[in-house]
């Protein structure tokens, strides 16, 4: 299965965490299950273990399937 990335916001920082992440979907579930007040566990693309109270997550962006990764710089790229 493809890797995907997912980017987690913090609430009033500048802080956003990065994940390597297998589903889009497990991540999703596993934060509107998660109990209000709770601390959200997640291994950053450093292999940090980094906790995130629930209370303090600003957005989360999934890529979406199939986003082609590139790399450097290219003239005429958006």
């Amino acid at each position: 299965m493809r890797r995907m990335r997912a980017w987690i916001g913090i609430a009033q920082t500048q802080k956003t965490i990065e994940l390597e992440i297998e589903d889009g979907e497990e991540l999703r579930h596993l934060v509107e299950s998660a109990v209000p007040g709770s601390v959200l566990w997640v291994n950053d693309v450093k292999g940090r273990s980094i906790g995130v109270p629930l209370d303090k997550i600003a957005y989360i962006e999934i890529e979406a399937e199939g986003t082609p990764h590139t790399v450097g710089f290219m003239p005429g790229a958006p």
